[in-house]
């Protein structure tokens, strides 16, 4: 019996995976079948492996306190700003999906299929933005036409992104015929990283890709990526043009357009002045930091919504203030840390890599609430919970 629901939560889990890049795919609605899918992996979890040895580690600690310091955040501010709350369940429920993750990770190889089933999904929605079911959809702004109405395409570029390091760190380690095979994977990645036109994913990958091609001592090829890149952009210049919409990244060039991050981030960092200690909490201060700008956020919709920093750090900060934000810091140090020690491993290179990725990306993104995110610290947590042999 105990077999039977090792395989079925193996197979459930991965599943999972599978779905995590496609939680903004427009039409499809993907993320609710996530949403269930995860539940029951973690149910399943919950069976299988034995929970309680959890509770040894200070690090599972630190996530609970950092938990804590949002819900006194949010106890602290105006009361009908209640909203909040569903952003703490929804950091309970991320939190879970990271230590069902490194549970669930018991061999190297287990981060391997990790890697395959979320590039899949990765994979999976750039071929049904092909289909001619999105062809109803092409005045939308930008590339949202490819997402469910009102989600930022950033989200669904952070996982095209994560799977370029993927299939680089395997062209590295490949065989010469599947190298080829790769590449081709690798050019269809950027291409559609491209069409979502997120800026911040591209400026956070270019680092990454170079950072993960010293780690696998490619200094060679660091000049041959960056050369392929910028052909690979100067030949979309001239011939899908039609297909992407490239004057968001000429306009950050030529104008120093920052879609007003530069309104954004003072006044969140004003705010966090305010209350620096616990901050106005996860309902409230994207209520007050919309009220704070001079334009009018495509967020605010409802009277008790708001506008997001678009910066990792400063939300924490505004919204559960220096408490709230060392308590999260820490908990990433601790998981984090052990990838470093296992750095002639190929998967600590690659997450090493994307942890760069995620760090550039969360500058100008949140990303706390993305389940890509939290898989990937689950991910880190498997080197502090196993031995590599």
């Amino acid at each position: 019996m105990s077999l039977f629901f090792s395989n079925i939560g193996r197979f459930v889990f991965f599943l999972y995976v599978f779905l995590i890049p496609l939680d903004n795919v427009f039409l499809f609605s993907f993320g609710d079948a996530s949403h269930l899918i995860g539940l029951i992996a973690f149910l399943l979890c919950l069976i299988r492996h034995n929970c309680l040895s959890l509770l040894g580690d200070k690090t599972f600690y630190t996530s609970l306190l950092f938990l804590l310091s949002c819900i006194v955040s949010q106890l602290l501010s105006q009361q009908e700003f209640n909203n909040g709350f569903q952003t703490i369940f929804s950091y309970s429920q991320l939190i879970c999906s990271a230590w069902m993750t490194s549970l669930y990770l018991e061999k190297e190889k287990d981060l391997n299929l990790f890697g395959v089933f979320f590039s899949l999904g990765a994979l999976l929605g750039v071929l049904l933005s092909l289909t001619p079911s999105y062809s109803h959809y092409v005045n939308y702004y930008r590339s949202e036409r490819f997402f469910l109405y009102g989600t930022d395409p950033n989200e669904y570029a952070f996982s095209i992104a994560l799977s370029c390091l993927f299939v680089l760190k395997h062209i590295f380690i490949g065989s010469k015929y599947k190298t080829f095979i790769y590449y081709f994977l690798l050019l269809l990645f950027l291409h559609f990283l491209l069409k979502t036109g997120s800026r911040s994913a591209v400026v956070a990958l270019v680092p990454s890709a170079i950072l993960c091609s010293l780690l696998f001592d490619k200094k060679r090829l660091v000049l041959l990526e960056l050369s392929s890149l910028v052909l690979f952009i100067v030949i979309y210049l001239f011939i899908a043009s039609d297909n992407i919409d490239l004057s968001r990244f000429s306009n950050t060039i030529f104008t120093g357009d920052t879609a007003n991050r530069a309104e954004i981030y003072p006044a969140a960092f004003h705010l966090f002045t305010q209350k620096p200690f616990f901050g106005f909490g996860d309902g409230l201060f994207p209520f007050l930091l919309g009220q704070k700008v001079s334009f009018q956020p495509q967020e605010l919709s409802g009277p008790y919504r708001g506008l997001l920093a678009h910066n990792q750090v400063l939300q924490l900060l505004g919204a559960n203030g220096l408490i709230g934000f060392l308590f999260f810091m820490n908990f990433l140090y601790q998981a984090i840390k052990p990838v470093f020690r296992f750095l002639l491993y190929p998967n600590a290179k690659y997450l090493v890599s994307a942890v760069l990725l995620t760090f550039i990306f969360s500058m100008f993104i949140n990303v706390a609430h993305l389940k890509a995110f939290w898989a990937l610290v689950g991910c880190c947590l498997f080197f502090k919970s196993r031995r590599i042999k």
